[in-house]
């Protein structure tokens, strides 16, 4: 038993000081990062600039979690969602980004001094930063609602994405029924797009299981399905259902629009 216990000892003592350490290399990181923002400003080095960023922004979303630092996974999260909307083109980069992109940096650096600073509590600056986090999605140029998008194929993705940024929602997208579960319990989502077929949970799973959960009371779940979709008159029910045919962008816009016009305080 002693035996044991020392190992397990010896093991703790050492992942301790590997988050040490990797608490330890933040400031440095944080540097290059922005270092990196800043010299996106360029066409001829901004994607070699943008790759680097994004590698080192996924790097540290996982390290993150690995050290129990779940707090900047969800910083991580959402900084690597706004990349994504650029893509690593300069078309469709502007000068406003680095702005955004730096706040999410100045961010982290508050989150480094509170862990430093030993206060708040992990649950207070969880609910802290993700307060923060909802005006940095926000953002100026948005109607203010976060779409979650949730799809295999690519084309009903791209349909997806042109209606919520005509509409000006924040959102992002993802192909895993089981990841983007875990965000709509993680995060505050006003809208759920999700295809029927999705790897991991598939479109009905996802929705009942989120709706099961009591969550997010203000969650608006849109499935899209070629099939003929019967309400049960469950709660677990999505919301919506819009057949994938040809009146699919004009249906979804229409409802989208007049969720943004009657969005909830």
């Amino acid at each position: 038993m002693s035996d044991s216990y020392s190992k397990k000892s010896r093991a703790e003592q050492m992942l301790a000081a590997l988050r040490v350490n990797f608490i330890a290399d933040l400031p440095k990181k944080f540097d290059d990062y922005e270092q990196l923002i800043l010299g996106m400003r360029t066409e001829a080095d901004f994607t070699e600039q943008f790759d680097e960023l994004f590698r080192l922004i996924h790097s540290l979303k996982g390290s993150a979690g690995t050290h129990g630092l779940q707090v900047y996974t969800s910083i991580c999260h959402q900084f690597e969602d706004q990349l994504r909307l650029v893509d690593s083109r300069f078309e469709n980069f502007s000068p406003e980004l680095v702005d955004d992109w730096l706040n999410y940096v100045d961010l982290m650096r508050e989150v480094l001094d509170a862990i430093r600073g030993g206060d708040p509590k992990a649950q207070d600056l969880n609910d802290i930063v993700q307060n923060k986090l909802d005006v940095l999605r926000q953002g100026t140029h948005s109607n203010g609602l976060t779409a979650m998008i949730v799809a295999s194929s690519r084309s009903i993705e791209s349909i997806c994405c042109s209606v919520v940024e005509n509409l000006r929602f924040n959102y992002f997208v993802m192909d895993d029924g089981y990841l983007a579960l875990g965000r709509l319990l993680n995060e505050k989502i006003d809208v759920l797009i999700t295809t029927k077929e999705v790897s991991g949970l598939n479109g009905n799973v996802l929705i009942a299981a989120i709706k099961l959960a009591h969550h997010n009371k203000r969650l608006k779940t849109i499935l899209l399905t070629s099939e003929q979709q019967i309400r049960s008159g469950r709660n677990s029910d999505p919301d919506i259902t819009i057949p994938r045919d040809v009146h699919l962008v004009n249906n979804l816009t229409n409802l989208l629009s007049q969720y943004v016009q009657n969005k909830p305080l």
